[in-house]
């Protein structure tokens, strides 16, 4: 078990991805005190988020932008406005 750290590095689950169904099928072995999964290691937390993100709740990896960010970072519970700033102007020039 990690200790210290931040909640994604000792869940190995670098997605925040709460547990669930989608989770426990994507190797997820147990939940946090705060409902986030908790996977074995860090490359199938890693496989779990990269299914969820380019899978069909994401549109395939077709979602603009502004959409994805929304979704994934919801207005209740993050500064999405900052988030999606941030995405953008890391992709400039990307796109």
């Amino acid at each position: 078990m990690k200790n210290g750290g931040s909640r994604s590095w000792r869940n190995n689950n670098p997605g925040n991805l709460r547990y669930g169904t989608f989770a426990q099928n994507h190797g997820a072995i147990g939940r946090d005190r705060g409902g986030m999964a908790i996977f074995p290691n860090e490359a199938v937390g890693a496989a779990a988020k990269k299914s969820l993100i380019t899978g069909p709740s994401y549109g395939n990896g077709a979602m603009s932008i502004h959409d994805f960010i929304n979704k994934y970072a919801p207005p209740s519970e993050n500064d999405t406005a900052a988030y999606e700033a941030y995405i953008k102007q890391q992709m400039n020039g990307i796109m």
